[in-house]
């Protein structure tokens, strides 16, 4: 027989099956004296070492008020002034009187001489009058004190706890609650949340052992812990509801031992009704006792509580905003629902279903047999603290805090119930030893529990025994992991969100992230770089950025602080919130970040490279350029974050201005990546600098660096880009500048094949026009066209399969008629990538310009498209894109009366015959008319810009139109030899054009390359016409 079998006697039976009844909740457990103290110490420094450690590693956003409220809460009690401690509405003593403790006792370390304080303070006085100036040495002491608060409130729950359910189920609820990370974060900064989280558990563990024991000291305790729940933060005085709630379950809903030890219902209500009484009696005279400001003037306090707590039932936090565009954010009353998961571990949610399970099953079964009347006190507990809190006006992850203990202890019981679970129904069987058939039958005692078997039974029940032996296992496993994976964030608990829901980079997108934590590693990455500590960095969190960088920190909040600093950072709390302006975090959010600090997956620091505009050149530009815009702005060059991307990646480009002269106008520039063939395949568009700083706000003598983030269009093929950037005027169109092939940028095969929806097509087909190409659809970017107008086609493929050879594309334009309107073949893909290396399942575009010939005539033709295998010269396939109506102009060839003739050519293109210039005289702003003559030498393919610019004495360009001849009408490519063409302009003048007389150039130019043709016979690329005087 082994130590757990006793002989089977009725006596013995009985009172086995009166302890059956008893829940284990409920019932202690009987262990060794010294093996309690043990487990308390176990518990104690279980809950302390996380705490207690690396609290210099960061600082919260909140912290430079707390630890100015514990100083001047020190100075009131060391000057007995108590009227100084009334600083908050929270009113935050406890948080106060422990950052107070902890400063007084770093003061003493270093008057000690263990630890000497930075200056030498002689007093405590010198000492707490620097404490903001040191904010690494004040605040970590002042978290000290809070820490090991936390960790005995910790000890003090599982004390507590080990009444209510026994030595495990304690246990478990204390490791569950001494590793609950938004609990263990938050109890190791100086804020007032953690204290009224364990006060509010506290009173509340208190209150239930008063209903079940009767001791007046439990009262009392929950009186007190009450007090200083409210004396912490104003929502403490939601434990009031809660406790009455708490209450009626003891009365309406005993379990076995309170129905025991309480007596009737009647007695239940005496006893519920006089400790509501008593119960406040304690925590008001508490309250006031442990608030030395009310002592001298109560009525202030008491009112500086009340327009807090209306204050936050009525406003939103300055600082509430919708996360990344998703939802509407903080500002929502049900966004309590959406966080709360979110900062839940695994087991937590498991112990949310597992005890509201339990909760809808204890109601079907006897009350005696479960712990349904603690778990509906918790449920109690939840709900009447999350109301409240949701429809105030002010809402933060941290406000929900006391939510979590009791989901702690929900855990612990569910694990428990569902690990260690027995029968505890009542034993009704009387042994009936008469029978023959029973004398087989075994007894049982065990844990305390008794049972009559047959032997079939025996063996299910050690088989099912054996099943909990893994199910404990199981749970310890569980449980030990959980917690490491929440210890391995250290400091950084702040940073653990729910792994079942994605973690963190998915909570990023609905719930509040980041309180500091991070940025001390932002300014050990820059304290690493080259001169740090002549450095400036502009950061939102500047008060929690500073003390960790070796260089000077200036707030961001402005946008010249944002221009003119070195680095710049930002925090992903910031981004989140939208801070300080939409203008500034869209410019930034489009350039690639110098450094990134990641925790835990989530991308918390953004380090960008300044300065953006400063008064000395930038040094060694990666791509020099040397090209002056409008006569005004000299573009100095680029810089490329990579030189060779992936067609599917975003190209950064950085570009240099330097501002010569004075810029009227208000600009927008682009940036694009074309083709050997001017076709664009990617472009960004927008302000320079996103607006913050518009060029006719820059500076002469400034140097403005401006970053741009730019995607070529899904489905480009890879291939060698060109650069082009210009400024122009958004309103009128007008080119300020413009400088074509600056670079050339090599792109690679996307890693990630574009999807038929991205490609938006305008025209779809399907047709498989070779084996392993299928022509997807296409677009026509005109319908009617004239003498030498392009028209630009767009075809999107598909790749079926991996063509065999390599193709091309012949277009051909004809009449019903017969007519011919033109045929233009053209390589399919690119020299880097033709069609025998796509791949299978890929999407590619390919964009063509077809040049309609001078001589075609009017008609209706129709545009069709063919493969031509290149190696054979054989059609694969041929598809009918459309009908195309062409449009003959009138020609003149007569030679015009001019005001003022020329006779000028430009190469073998065109010949300047004269002009007209009505008037010579302009005001400043104001636009003159100019018409010019031209005579076509011969045909082109290539079709010119026509330059005017206005050039006054000082060489800067004071008036400019650039323009396709006759407003972009009569392209040069459809000029035949012999015609004379009139152009008429309206030239606009600066704004701020001094009154002088300017010259005027005329020429033309390749837009593609920007090379200008040369005047016939002399070295000049510009033909110089008369003056006309600004007046």
């Amino acid at each position: 027989m082994t130590t757990d079998e006793v002989p089977l006697s009725p006596s013995r039976l009985m009172n086995a099956a009166n302890v059956a009844n008893v829940p284990p909740y409920a019932r202690p457990r009987r262990y060794r004296h010294h093996w309690q103290w043990l487990f308390a110490l176990v518990v104690f420094l279980f809950a302390l070492l996380p705490r207690l450690t690396g609290l210099d590693a960061f600082l919260t956003a909140d912290e430079d008020d707390q630890i100015r409220f514990a100083v001047s809460f020190l100075e009131a009690v060391r000057t007995q002034d108590w009227a100084r401690a009334a600083l908050l509405g929270y009113p935050g003593v406890p948080t106060m009187a422990f950052g107070a403790l902890g400063l007084w006792i770093r003061f003493l370390l270093h008057q000690w001489g263990i630890s000497p304080l930075p200056d030498n303070p002689s007093d405590l006085a010198a000492a707490l009058a620097t404490a903001q100036q040191y904010p690494l040495i004040y605040i970590p002491a002042a978290r000290t004190a809070l820490a090991v608060m936390a960790a005995l409130a910790v000890l003090a729950m599982y004390l507590l706890l080990r009444r209510l359910l026994g030595t495990r189920g304690a246990l478990l609820a204390a490791v569950l609650l001494a590793s609950e990370p938004m609990f263990l974060a938050n109890s190791r900064v100086l804020h007032v949340d953690a204290p009224l989280t364990y006060f509010m558990f506290l009173s509340f563990l208190a209150f239930w052992l008063y209903l079940r024991e009767g001791k007046w000291g439990w009262l009392f305790a929950s009186g007190v812990c009450g007090a200083l729940a409210v004396l912490s933060k104003t929502p403490g005085v939601i434990l009031a509801p809660i406790l009455i709630t708490t209450g009626l379950i003891y009365v309406l809903h005993p379990d076995a031992a309170t129905a025991a030890i309480g007596g009737s219902t009647a007695a239940r209500w005496r006893r519920f009704l006089l400790a509501v009484g008593i119960w406040a009696g304690i925590a008001l005279v508490a309250f006031f006792a442990l608030w030395p400001s009310v002592w001298r003037d109560p009525i202030g306090a008491v009112n500086l509580l009340v327009d807090n707590a209306l204050i936050a039932m009525r406003t939103n936090h300055p600082t509430s905003g919708v996360f990344l565009g998703d939802g509407p954010g903080d500002r929502s009353p049900l966004y309590y629902l959406v966080s709360l998961p979110f900062h839940l571990t695994p087991l937590g949610s498991f112990g949310l279903l597992a005890g509201l399970y339990l909760t809808l099953r204890g109601r079907h079964r006897a009350q005696n047999a479960h712990p349904t009347p603690l778990l509906l006190s918790l449920w109690a507990f939840l709900i009447l603290f999350l109301i409240p809190v949701s429809l105030t006006g002010r809402r933060g992850d941290r406000y929900i805090l006391p939510l979590y203990p009791p989901l702690c202890l929900m855990t612990a019981v569910a694990l428990e119930q569902l690990t260690w679970r027995r029968n505890y129904g009542s034993a009704q069987a009387t042994p009936q030893l008469t029978s023959a058939r029973n004398t087989g039958h075994v007894a049982h005692v065990a844990g305390g529990r008794a049972s009559l078997m047959p032997r079939w039974a025996e063996r299910v029940g050690a088989f099912l025994g054996h099943v909990r032996v893994r199910a404990e296992w199981v749970l310890a496993v569980a449980l030990a992991a959980q917690t490491v994976t929440v210890l391995i964030l250290h400091p950084y608990y702040f940073d653990y969100f729910n792994p079942l829901l994605g973690g963190g980079s998915v909570a990023m997108r609905y719930v509040n992230i980041g309180w500091g934590e991070g940025l001390d590693q932002a300014a050990a990455y820059l304290n690493q770089q080259p001169g740090a500590s002549e450095k400036t960095v502009a950061a939102w969190y500047s008060w929690q950025f500073a003390p960790f960088f070796k260089g000077e920190t200036v707030d961001l909040s402005s946008v010249e602080a944002a221009l003119t600093a070195d680095y710049v950072v930002f925090y992903i709390n910031q981004l989140q919130r939208g801070f300080p302006s939409a203008e500034l975090l869209d410019y930034f959010w489009a350039r690639r970040p110098l450094h990134t600090v990641w925790l835990d997956g989530v991308p918390y620091v953004h380090i960008y490279p300044g300065p953006i505009v400063s008064s000395m050149p930038p040094p060694g530009i990666q791509h020099p350029v040397d090209v002056t815009l409008g006569g005004a702005v000299h573009l100095m060059g680029y810089e490329l974050a990579d030189e060779v991307v992936h067609a599917d990646d975003p190209l950064f480009v950085t570009l240099y201005w330097e501002v010569l002269a004075p810029i009227s106008g208000d600009y927008n520039v682009y940036v694009r990546l074309t083709d050997d063939s001017g076709n664009v395949f990617g472009q960004v568009d927008r302000l320079p600098l996103g607006g913050l700083l518009r060029t006719d706000k820059w500076q002469p003598g400034s140097y403005i660096r401006d970053d741009y983030r730019l995607r070529l269009r899904p489905g480009a093929p890879p291939d060698v880009y060109y650069l082009e950037v210009a400024m122009y005027s958004f309103t009128t169109g007008e080119t300020f500048g413009l400088a074509r092939n600056i670079g050339r940028v090599e792109v690679m095969p996307a890693r990630t094949f574009a999807s038929i929806e991205e490609l938006a097509i305008e025209r779809p087909l399907r047709s498989e026009l070779a084996p392993g190409v299928e022509l997807l659809g296409y677009r026509l970017g005109a319908t009617k066209l004239g003498p030498g107008e392009r028209l630009p086609v767009t075809l999107y493929w598909h790749a079926t399969g991996r063509p065999a050879t390599d193709y091309a594309v012949v277009f051909e334009a004809r009449s019903i008629g017969g007519r011919d309107g033109g045929v233009w073949t053209e390589t399919l893909g690119s020299e880097l990538y033709p069609t025998h290396k796509w791949r299978r399942g890929e999407v590619l575009v390919s964009l063509h310009q077809l040049q309609m010939p001078p001589y075609a005539r009017t008609d209706t033709y129709m545009l069709t498209v063919r493969l031509l295998d290149t190696a054979s010269g054989q059609t694969i396939g041929r598809e009918i894109l459309g009908k195309l109506e062409f449009v003959e102009r009138p020609r003149y060839f007569e030679t015009p009366q001019v005001q003022y003739p020329v006779g000028a050519d430009l190469d073998e293109v065109a010949q300047l015959i004269g002009y007209d210039l009505p008037q010579r005289s302009v005001r400043a702003g104001e636009t003159f008319p100019i018409t010019l003559y031209w005579r076509a030498l011969g045909e082109t393919r290539t079709s010119y810009t026509v330059f005017i610019h206005v050039v006054g004495p000082d060489g800067v360009i004071r008036g400019q139109w650039d323009s396709i001849p006759s407003a972009g009408t009569l392209p040069t490519t459809g000029w035949i030899k012999g015609e004379v063409i009139t152009d008429r302009y309206m030239v606009p003048m600066a704004k701020d054009a001094p009154p002088w007389e300017y010259t005027i150039l005329v020429g033309m130019y390749d837009p593609r390359t920007g090379e200008r043709l040369k005047v016939k016979d002399t070295t000049r690329d510009a033909v110089v016409l008369s003056a006309v005087r600004v007046e």
